[in-house]
């Protein structure tokens, strides 16, 4: 199944990759116009640092809501790219202004994870940074490299006895808090291509956001390593390709397949399979994705870049092939 989902999407970004511009382009040109006042905020002066906290906490939010809105315009409009249909631009338009709401929900929820992300690891890692600073700062003013040792011993043993921030106890809490982000952020990401595919009430679709990570997380590991790849593309093409859009479809190419396993786990319910049954265990991806292999198919040279000269080739095959036929029925006729 992996294999197929990476040759899949892969096709479909191919083929469909002057779409990926004008939603990439959209985004690009919402946070330029949100980056700018944010750079600005950071010449103000010393007595405004609360107001320009404000203020970039309000654009983060705008940041949040505009990454939201084209995720989810463009997921219904990549839900017909997967589905082997033929989209349109205008759509797209058409898909923004449905989303509006959702948009801002979704980006809201984001918006405080951000935050809480952000300030969980000031709180626990700020404190063991400045210490270790400390520490070495001390080392250089007496100039020892032996005192520099004690007193990092001496400083992790009375911290560990406290069990105050900056203590070993400190330290782990801190990375199973970003653990946990990490998860929340990994689950929220399903919610644009849950919504194309359900358009359930979005508390329903965000539950479900977790149950599919949790009920697929190796298969997500991996789609968050491959959504990593095309955001390192990205920054080499400026966003314009594969961009929000590459990670919006691939996202979607996930979901579509995924859904045939819950298709196939549900008329096994219908049939009142057990539980432990080894069809629920071992699915049977071949059988369910023989319909959609042949549908991709497989391109050559020219399918990438020439695909009408493909498209001649199979005509031309199948032409022949008819004519073979052709020659096959009059001789049977004859004899």
């Amino acid at each position: 199944m992996l294999g197929f989902f990476f040759k899949k999407n892969f096709y479909e970004g191919w083929d469909n990759v002057m779409f990926f511009i004008v939603p990439n382009l959209i985004l690009d040109a919402a946070l330029l116009l949100l980056g700018i006042p944010a750079f600005f905020v950071t010449q103000m002066p010393d007595n405004l640092a609360f107001a320009g906290i404000i203020i970039w906490a309000v654009l983060a939010f705008f940041a949040c809501v505009a990454i939201a809105l084209t995720s989810l315009s463009w997921a219904e409009l990549s839900h017909d790219i997967v589905n082997y249909g033929v989209p349109e631009l205008k759509d797209f338009f058409k898909f923004m202004k449905s989303s509006v709401k959702d948009a801002f929900k979704f980006g809201a929820i984001c918006f405080v994870v951000l935050v809480i992300t952000v300030v969980g690891a000031a709180y626990y890692f700020t404190p063991y940074f400045k210490g270790t600073t400390t520490g070495t700062e001390t080392a250089v003013v007496e100039s020892s490299a032996i005192q520099t040792v004690t007193d990092a011993a001496t400083n992790l043993e009375a911290a560990a006895q406290t069990g105050t921030q900056g203590s070993f106890i400190g330290l782990l809490a801190g990375f199973v808090f970003c653990w946990i982000a990490l998860s929340i952020f990994m689950a929220l990401f399903w919610y644009p291509a849950l919504r194309s595919f359900m358009h359930n009430p979005f508390g329903k679709s965000i539950k479900k956001c977790f149950i599919l990570l949790f009920d697929n997380l190796a298969f997500s590991v991996v789609l968050g390593f491959y959504n990593v790849f095309l955001f390192l593309i990205s920054i080499v093409m400026l966003g314009v390709a594969p961009g929000m859009a590459g990670i919006g479809l691939a996202r979607e190419n996930a979901l579509y397949l995924l859904m045939k396993k819950y298709d196939y786990l549900e008329e096994l319910d219908k049939a009142k399979e057990p539980l432990n049954s080894p069809k629920r265990r071992r699915i049977p991806w071949r059988d369910l994705l023989a319909v959609d292999i042949e549908n991709t198919g497989t391109k050559g040279f020219k399918g990438f870049f020439m695909p009408w000269k493909e498209l001649e080739d199979q005509g031309a095959k199948t032409v022949t092939k008819k004519q073979d036929d052709i020659e096959e029925d009059e001789k049977w006729r004859e004899e």
